[in-house]
Order: C-alpha cells, then sequence, then structure tokens
C-alpha cells in the first residue's frame, strides 16, 4: 500500500478547541469544533443549521497556539475565509457538517 501525497501547500496542525465563525450579512454567531488549521486554512464541524455554501465568505476566530482561553481579547486571531467546500453527509448522524475554509 502507497502513501497519498499530501496536496495542500501548508501542513495542518489538529485544532482541538472551539472557534466562532460569523457569517457575513447574518447576525448570528455559531461556535464550532475545530478539526485541523493551516497558514492557509482550516477544516471545522459546524452545525447543520449553519447557512454555509461553497463560495461564502465569513470571518473565523481561532485561538493562538498554546492559549488557555482562546475566544478571548487578545487570546485569538480573527481571520477572513472562503467556505471552499461543505460536506453535509459524513457527519450527518452527529448533526454536524465539515467545512473547508481557505483564508483570504
Amino acid at each position: 500500500m502507497t502513501d497519498l501525497p499530501e496536496r495542500r501547500a501548508f501542513p495542518r496542525s489538529p485544532l482541538n478547541q472551539q472557534v466562532l465563525l460569523d457569517i457575513d450579512g447574518r447576525p448570528q454567531t455559531f461556535t464550532v469544533a475545530g478539526v485541523d488549521l493551516s497558514h492557509g486554512g482550516a477544516c471545522l464541524n459546524v452545525p447543520l443549521t449553519a447557512p454555509l455554501a461553497a463560495g461564502s465568505c465569513i470571518q473565523v476566530q481561532v485561538p493562538r497556539p498554546g492559549s488557555d482561553s482562546p475566544l478571548l481579547s487578545g487570546a485569538s486571531q480573527r481571520y477572513r475565509a472562503q467556505v471552499v467546500r461543505v460536506d453535509r453527509v459524513s457527519k450527518l448522524l452527529d448533526g454536524l457538517a465539515v467545512v473547508g475554509l481557505q483564508f483570504s
């Protein structure tokens, strides 16, 4: 069995903390569980009710590495991102969608 080569431009790191997700033009903020994070983007598990589609522009607030209080001011970073993938099937029974983001 051969290993598939990594096609991403940046290596991924696990993200086991919560992040905040603001969807442009909507007053709601969703707290979601991170899956992995890289310099170029992130993979997140979001509630199925989050109104996301490929091409959507959002803002995401992620914890700084080593932060104990990731969502407090100064302990997190905010990025603009574009949704590049929404998978509503693989975690359907958990009530989640898997979302791929590319940072702007």
